[in-house]
């Protein structure tokens, strides 16, 4: 199972907030063995990778943005399938005071 922590900080677009799922996405599966089949789906959108730290940042065009938030449950369907022995995502956007 991958866990996806997002602290939501204040966030109050939905753009922001898929980014943000996604960033943590690519940070978190970089350190399983069959991440880079995933995270070269995204190499058009990643600005930065910082190989000392390990830390990706993804930052996608609007269209990007829009064409994953139109189709946010297939898009993460597709990327669970290239999850290694089935493994679940589960991700947990957390905002305690809405603001």
């Amino acid at each position: 199972m991958i866990g996806v922590y997002v602290y939501n900080d204040g966030v109050h677009d939905i753009d922001t907030l898929i980014t943000q799922t996604i960033n943590r996405l690519l940070n978190e599966i970089e350190k399983e063995t069959w991440s880079k089949r995933i995270i070269d789906k995204f190499k058009n959108h990643v600005k930065s990778l910082d190989l000392y730290v390990s830390k990706i940042e993804f930052q996608p065009e609007k269209e990007t943005v829009k064409h994953i938030k139109d189709n946010f449950s297939f898009f993460l369907n597709n990327l669970i399938k290239d999850f290694e022995d089935d493994q679940g995502l589960l991700i947990i956007v957390v905002d305690i005071n809405g603001s």
